[in-house]
């Protein structure tokens, strides 16, 4: 399939999806210890894919688990520049359950993913602690502190990372 991705000079413009797994007051993000920042789980979404297929297709081709995608909990405006691109992505950030024998659960250690070829670390983080946890975009690290009780429209403006 084709993933919802306009690239325009030095401008690009996507749609990412992700999901938030709570477990026993942590959170589960995925990052890599090179450069300390770390993401929701999930990935971008594809021409003609619903988002929430996107976040159970992400999850199983990511970690090989299949996830309850649960309610929408934000649509995110994030606007960021990387290595001189400047990018405005849209997320859909779902609710999601993991498996109950889902080995992912042991919040005591990490686990590594692929990611098309692209190594990264799962790592679970107590959420009382985000705040110190380089999250991005940022903003998520106050909201996930409460999840809301109906879909949110976030906007998030990042300086170059």
């Amino acid at each position: 399939m084709t993933m919802l991705r306009l690239a325009v000079g030095d401008m690009l413009f996507h749609v990412r999806v992700a999901v938030v797994c709570l477990h026993d007051g942590h959170v589960l993000l995925q990052g890599t210890d090179d450069d300390g920042r770390w993401i929701l789980p999930g990935g971008h979404s594809e021409l003609l894919e619903p988002t929430d297929a996107t976040a159970r297709r992400e999850m199983r081709e990511e970690f090989g688990v299949a996830v309850e995608v649960g309610r929408l909990l934000w649509v995110v405006e994030n606007f960021f520049t990387t290595a001189g691109i400047r990018t405005h992505q849209i997320g859909f950030i779902y609710e999601a359950r993991l498996p109950s024998d889902c080995g992912l659960l042991d919040t005591t250690r990490d686990f590594v993913g692929d990611d098309s070829g692209a190594p990264f670390i799962a790592r679970w983080f107590p959420i009382a602690l985000l705040p110190d946890t380089r999250l991005l975009p940022s903003s998520l690290c106050e909201a996930l502190q409460s999840l809301p009780e109906t879909p949110q429209h976030l906007v998030h403006l990042d300086v170059e990372s």
